[in-house]
This record gives C-alpha cells, structure tokens and sequence, in this order.
C-alpha cells in the first residue's frame, strides 16, 4: 500500500539504470532533474513521474507559473537532441576513465562511481582535499567518512590542466 520514491536525478547519464518504465506497474514514483545532464543548473526544472492520482494533486497545488514557458522550451528543445545526448554520454564515459587512470593510482582505492564523479577511499584524504584546494579544485570529504573523497569530472581544459598539475604536485609530496 506504500509508495516507492526513486531519485533519478543523475540518470539521464546511464539511462539504462532507469526505473522510470516501471512506474506503470503502480507503487513507484520517479524524480528526475533536468539541469544536472545539461548543465543547466540554474534553470531549476525537475519533474515527477509517476500515476496521475498522485501528479495531479502535486499540479494543483503548484499553481498556473509552477515552471516558467521559457524552462519548458530549453527543456524540451534539450531533449530533442538526440545526437548532442549521444556524443555528451560518450563524453563523459571517456572523460571518466581518463580521470579514473590518472587519479586511482595516485589517491586511492575507487569505491563509487558515475560518470559526473568518482568516490575514493583515500588514505589522506584531508590531505588531498587541502592540496586540491590550493589549486582551486574543491572536492566533498564526508565527516563521518575520514577517509573518503569524493571528485567530480572537470568541465573544462583548463580545469584538466589544473588537476594535472595538483596530482603531479600531490605524486612529489608522496614520493617514497
């Protein structure tokens, strides 16, 4: 008699992990948000799926101006591009492994990863995050995890020049 609430917020990078087709079996809700793929953060769409028994009172109670036209129109005109969402997938596979080869055998074991950010078992990771940091590069430590770093996939060239140069720094440091 319960619901199921499923955050797909990242999914749009691995599709295949999607719950989303099982929504019509019942008992489900999918919460998916747009920005994180298209790197429109600041457009603040998200949206929900799941049965209209559910959605339509959300609907009502979100009133006429609950998402703005011009959101639904960068929305739908972004999922439209079907290629610049194939070639962005690929990207960022690739873009992964590059971070995954060039920072696991400096900073730790890979315990999680997505294709916007990895998660390492570290065992400096405070160290790391302070040395990241002087190059403007800031990654989450977690307080209860002490030993684990989370390390997001640069955006940009410059951003790979940067990282390159605080792992070259960190594998000097820690030469033996």
């Amino acid at each position: 008699g319960g619901w199921l609430i499923v955050d797909e917020a990242f999914v749009d990078c691995t599709p295949e992990f999607s719950v989303a087709p099982d929504v019509q079996n019942g008992g489900l809700l999918v919460l998916r948000s747009f920005g994180k793929f298209f790197g429109l953060a600041g457009l603040r769409l998200g949206f929900l799926l799941g049965p209209a028994e559910v959605s339509a009172p959300l609907v009502e109670r979100m009133g006429p101006w609950g998402v703005s036209t011009p959101a639904l129109c960068i929305a739908a005109k972004a999922y439209d591009d079907t290629a610049w969402i194939a070639e962005t997938r690929k990207s960022l596979r690739e873009q992964m492994e590059r971070l995954r080869d060039r920072v696991t055998p400096l900073l730790g074991k890979e315990v999680g990863l997505t294709p916007l950010f990895m998660l390492l078992e570290c065992a400096d990771a405070r160290a790391a995050a302070a040395l990241m940091a002087d190059h403007g590069i800031f990654v989450r430590t977690f307080p209860n995890m002490r030993n684990y770093l989370r390390l997001g996939l640069p955006g940009e060239p410059w951003a790979w020049e940067r990282l390159e140069t605080a792992l070259t720094e960190w594998e000097h440091k820690n030469e033996c």
